[in-house]
Order: C-alpha cells, then sequence, then structure tokens
C-alpha cells in the first residue's frame, strides 16, 4: 500500500510539472507570426515618426572651411581646365612650293565638343588650323593648310588642355613674330618656339626646316594635312 501511494504521489508530481511547461511553450508558426507583427508595428511607427526623426538630424548645408577662399576655383573648374580640348602638331617638310628651302609651322586640331579660340583664328569642333611664320607679313593663319592640303607631312603631336590652349595662342600671337628674318627669326624658331613653351620639350632650332626633321626622326607621325 505505501508503495502505491508513493507511485501515485511521483505521477502526480510529474503530472504537476509538465502541464505548465506544456502551457507556456509556443509553436514555431506562433513564433514567426509573433516576429512578424512585432517588425511591421516597428517599421510604422518609425513612418509615425519620421518627421521627428528627421528634425534631428543636423544640417547638411555646406560649411566654409576656415582659410578657405570663397571664391575659389571649384572642382568642376578644375577638372573642366585638366580636360583635353585640342591636338596641336609640330609639322616639318623639305622643299615644297612654295616653300624652297622646307617649311615648319603649327597645327591645332580642335577635339572638343565647342569653337576655340587661337589669336583671331576660330576653329570649329573636328577642325585643323595651321599657323606659320612667312616671309611676307609675319605670323599667318592657314597658308599651309592649303599649300599642303592632302600631302602627308612630318608631325608630332601633343594634347592641350584650355590652359595649354592659352599658352599656345599667347606665343602664336606675341608681337614678336610679326616679323621675318631668313636665318635667325624664321619658321623654323616659330613653331620650335610654340612647341618648347607649351610643352616644356626643347627642340633645336637652326634655320633650316630638315634641322627639326631630325629630331623628329624617331618619334614623329605622318599627318595628312586637312581642315578636317
Amino acid at each position: 500500500m505505501r508503495r502505491i501511494t508513493a507511485v501515485v504521489l511521483a505521477v502526480t508530481s510529474i503530472l504537476t510539472i509538465a502541464v505548465p511547461a506544456f502551457a507556456d511553450e509556443v509553436s514555431p508558426e506562433e513564433v514567426q507570426q509573433a516576429y512578424v507583427t512585432e517588425e511591421v508595428y516597428a517599421d510604422n511607427t518609425l513612418c509615425e515618426t519620421g518627421s521627428d526623426l528627421t528634425d534631428s538630424i543636423p544640417s547638411e548645408d555646406p560649411q566654409t572651411i576656415p582659410g578657405e577662399d570663397p571664391e575659389a576655383v571649384s572642382d568642376d573648374d578644375s577638372l573642366i581646365s585638366d580636360t583635353y580640348v585640342a591636338v596641336m602638331y609640330l609639322c616639318a617638310s623639305g622643299p615644297h612650293l612654295p616653300y624652297v628651302f622646307g617649311h615648319t609651322w603649327i597645327c591645332i586640331r580642335n577635339i572638343s565638343e565647342e569653337t576655340i579660340t587661337v589669336g583671331s583664328r576660330n576653329v570649329n569642333p573636328g577642325e585643323m588650323a595651321s599657323f606659320g611664320l612667312h616671309h611676307d607679313g609675319g605670323m599667318h593663319y592657314d597658308d599651309e593648310m592649303s599649300d599642303y592640303n592632302g600631302d602627308r607631312v612630318s608631325a608630332i603631336e601633343y594634347r592641350l588642355t584650355r590652359n595649354d590652349l592659352d599658352t599656345a595662342g599667347s606665343e602664336i600671337t606675341n608681337t614678336r613674330w610679326r616679323w621675318y628674318e631668313y636665318f635667325a627669326h624664321n619658321c623654323t624658331n616659330f613653331a620650335t618656339s610654340v612647341w618648347n613653351r607649351v610643352t616644356g620639350q626643347h627642340f633645336f632650332a637652326f634655320c633650316f626646316p630638315f634641322v627639326v626633321q631630325l629630331q623628329m626622326m624617331f618619334r614623329d607621325i605622318d599627318l595628312v594635312m586637312s581642315s578636317r
């Protein structure tokens, strides 16, 4: 009898402990539903209080950096100045009518989408202009474009930014190129002076164009003279 009583008490104790445990257990479906419900509620709460949160965000208005000049050149302006807008060619040829001893000159091709200006010459996108020193009046525009039209000439090229183009224009229009002298102030002196000033690459200029051609021998290209 005593043994039976002990067994009954043991079973009763087990049931007393197990029933609350099973009652508190939550199914996986209920867990998932509870998570989703709370997540949606959280999102809705955020939407409802969004205006308050926005008011607490610090202003993103640009601030002036101490010591910075508000009028300083912007990054956009810097990018524009670093963009290539033209290609400059140092050109040379042997004897070719009307140049009995050959000729040396500068060509500039516009590779931008806007008209560029060199001196008084406007060069449209895709076009090329020439600049050379001549015995009859000094610096001329575009004589070479007609004199060498369709011909191949020796040339080297250098890509120009807007700043480079301004430098080239400044040298091309320099008052010292308003006159011509056959041996010391001629087409070769003019063209190499423009090239040297813009590129920093030194070409020795001695009277005749073939001297420039010799220096260009291992790095020249064949340039077909054409306005396009």
